[in-house]
C-alpha cells in the first residue's frame, strides 16, 4: 500500500491509508545586539528603521517599507537589488511589545509567488544593554526558497547590527 505524503502539517490526519508526515524545512539564525529589547523591538515595527537594513545583498539600496503594526496589520517590503526589486508581503499574528514577534512572509520575487510562511522574532535580554535575538523562519516550502532566505536573513541580521550598534 503506498505512503501518501502531507506537507505542510504536523498532525496525523485519519485516512484509509498509511500516511507519512514530512516536516518541511526552518531556518533558525540567533544575533547579540547591543542595545536593549525595546530599541530592537522598536527597530522592528519602524519602517525608515527597517528600509535601512533589510537588504539581503550586495549593492542594495533601501528598502521601500509599508507597515501596519498591529495584530492582523500587514506589511510590504520591497527590496531594490542592482537589476531587479523583490517584493515580500505579510501580516502581523502576535505582538509582544520588546519580548516576541511572529509574522507572515510570502516572497512575492520567487516564481511562482511562495505560500504563506512563518517567522518568530524572540528577544531576551543578554546582559547589561545586550539582547539575543533569535529568528525562526518555519512552514518553507520544501524546495526552492531556502537558500535564499537562509542567507538573505543572516545578511539582514547582520546589517540591523551594523546598523543599530555601529559594528
Amino acid at each position: 500500500m503506498p505512503w501518501k505524503l502531507l506537507s505542510g502539517t504536523s498532525r496525523k490526519i485519519m485516512m484509509n491509508e498509511p500516511t507519512a508526515v514530512v516536516a518541511l524545512p526552518e531556518i533558525v539564525q540567533s544575533r547579540i545586539f547591543s542595545v536593549s529589547p525595546e530599541v530592537l523591538f522598536k527597530a522592528w515595527s519602524d519602517p525608515r528603521s527597517l528600509s535601512m537594513w533589510m537588504q539581503p545583498g550586495d549593492e542594495m539600496r533601501p528598502a521601500t517599507v509599508k507597515v501596519d503594526f498591529r495584530v492582523g496589520g500587514e506589511f510590504s517590503i520591497i527590496m531594490h537589488g542592482k537589476e531587479q526589486d523583490y517584493a515580500h508581503v505579510g501580516r502581523y499574528l502576535e505582538i509582544e511589545p520588546s519580548r516576541k514577534l511572529v509574522f507572515t512572509w510570502v516572497s512575492l520575487w520567487f516564481p511562482p509567488a511562495e505560500q504563506a510562511t512563518r517567522v518568530t522574532l524572540t528577544l531576551e535580554s543578554a546582559g547589561e544593554g545586550q539582547t539575543k535575538l533569535i529568528l525562526v523562519h518555519d512552514q518553507l516550502p520544501p524546495s526552492g526558497s531556502y537558500d535564499n532566505h537562509l542567507h538573505g536573513w543572516a545578511r539582514i541580521l547582520d546589517n540591523a547590527i551594523a546598523g543599530m550598534c555601529g559594528n
